[in-house]
């Protein structure tokens, strides 16, 4: 009972007030808020969402990896056996070191170069088949230079290189040059963590196709393939290290196109691509500009040399030798902002005989290179 301004109200006290909120245990609780309440554990949650993702992941990329094509920024299997050797080098003094794709792989022979050189008697061919002026720029700092110290750097570009097409169809992106350097560099590391490195890459397919998977075009084609049922494009075969240490030699020559006659139906298959893309309006000069910075800064005497090519079947197979000079002269225009000398053998009158098909010096070419090589480098500079 409640007095109130002289007045008495029966209060029954035992009644429960009627705009009490029930404990939150007793409300409903919605689909909704299940799902975005926050965990009581957030970093815990956080950590098995990534977890399954990466597997989902992981699933994926095992499902489709038969269809992704090749990268080919460089040939990694003679990469890595060529930096094996570098490595054993350690810093060695040596008269010159030459860089540049299968052109200047093929066409160099340190043996010939220093027997025909006053000024050069030691020599190493650091030329890599399929390397791009990309991966060219990393070689040459991150492996190379790092394990010897030249005298010169002789750099091989040609107009080839300067094209922004892929001609030959090698998937040569210059942009994933670091998935390549990261196998070199993995399977050349001796530490713990490069045994580590190539742990993970043997067992988990995100890391082995990790440049591919950038490229969700790439991706998205595989994925098409493989639904379809189709297999991927042909494409080039990649030749295992067993190979390239058959071919490959103490001072980097390789005999890749020893022995080897030119072969007519090279032209026959090449030539209608040169003729289609090599195209002033096809060349870029961005990557040179690139490469030759980073080689200026070394300090180094660089001299850019343009290859041989065999010049009769090109220009029977219609490729536009004006436009293949108009190429010449952006890289000498190039080379000499930077002080640069250039040797350009494009019109020298290397015979189809020297070369073992459209692109590459055989043995016989080789051998001419590398005398005419040693006598223009012998020259003052």
């Amino acid at each position: 009972m409640t007095a109130t301004l002289g007045r008495v109200v029966n209060v029954d006290e035992s009644a429960a007030p009627t705009d009490v909120t029930p404990p939150a245990s007793d409300v409903p609780v919605t689909l909704k808020q299940r799902l975005f309440r926050r965990p009581k554990h957030p970093w815990l949650a956080a950590a098995g969402v990534i977890v399954v993702v990466l597997l989902l992941l992981e699933l994926y990329a095992r499902a489709i990896e038969n269809q992704f094509e090749t990268l080919r920024a460089g040939d990694s299997s003679e990469m890595i056996l060529k930096a094996e050797r570098l490595q054993t080098m350690n810093g060695q003094h040596i008269g010159a070191v030459f860089f540049g794709n299968s052109m200047m792989d093929t066409a160099v022979s340190p043996a010939f170069f220093t027997k025909n050189s006053k000024a050069y008697p030691t020599a190493y061919n650091a030329a890599v088949v399929g390397a791009p002026l990309q991966t060219r720029l990393r070689w040459g700092k991150e492996v190379v230079l790092r394990d010897l110290d030249p005298d010169v750097i002789v750099v091989g570009v040609h107009p080839v290189d300067l094209l922004h097409t892929d001609f030959l169809k090698l998937n040569q992106d210059p942009q994933q040059a670091d998935v390549i350097f990261s196998k070199v560099l993995r399977e050349t590391d001796t530490s713990a963590l490069g045994s580590l490195d190539r742990s993970l890459n043997a067992n988990l397919a995100v890391v082995r196709n990790r440049g591919v998977l950038r490229k969700p075009r790439t991706v998205w084609d595989a994925t098409l393939r493989q639904l379809r049922g189709q297999p991927k494009p042909k494409e080039f075969d990649v030749r295992t290290e067993e190979e390239w240490q058959q071919m490959l030699k103490n001072d980097g020559e390789i005999s890749l196109f020893h022995g080897v006659a030119f072969k007519e139906e090279s032209i026959k298959n090449t030539g209608p691509k040169l003729k289609e893309n090599l195209q002033t309006k096809n060349f870029s000069t961005a990557e040179l500009t690139s490469l030759l910075d980073a080689l200026e800064d070394t300090g180094i005497r660089v001299v850019v040399v343009v290859p041989p090519v065999p010049l009769d079947a090109w220009a029977k197979a219609g490729v536009d030798l004006d436009a293949l000079h108009r190429g010449n002269e952006l890289i000498q225009r190039e080379a000499a902002a930077r002080g640069m000398r250039v040797v350009d053998f494009t019109d020298r009158g290397y015979k189809n005989a020297w070369f073992g098909d459209v692109l590459h010096a055989n043995e016989k070419g080789s051998v001419q290179f590398s005398k005419e090589l040693a006598e223009e480098l012998d020259k003052p500079a």
